[in-house]
């Protein structure tokens, strides 16, 4: 797996694919935050998710990686 490559070091364009359907931000948001120990940040991610899902899609557009909120 490359690290800091969109989501789980797939493609530019998958990951901003995933990136916008919700579901798939959602999922991949929390076990991402999970893998790094954010245990907290992967419970704000459920409880305001929102919030973590424009950040994510912003995060992937401009770096293709989740840069903020990690």
């Amino acid at each position: 797996m490359k690290k800091g490559k969109g989501y789980f070091g797939l493609g530019y364009l998958l990951s901003v694919i995933f990136a916008i359907l919700p579901i798939t931000n959602l999922i991949f948001g929390v076990v991402i935050r999970i893998e790094k120990n954010k245990i907290l940040h992967a419970l704000l991610n459920i409880l305001i998710f929102p919030l973590f899902w424009l950040v994510d899609l912003i995060s992937i557009i401009l770096h293709n990686k989740l840069k903020y909120l990690i």
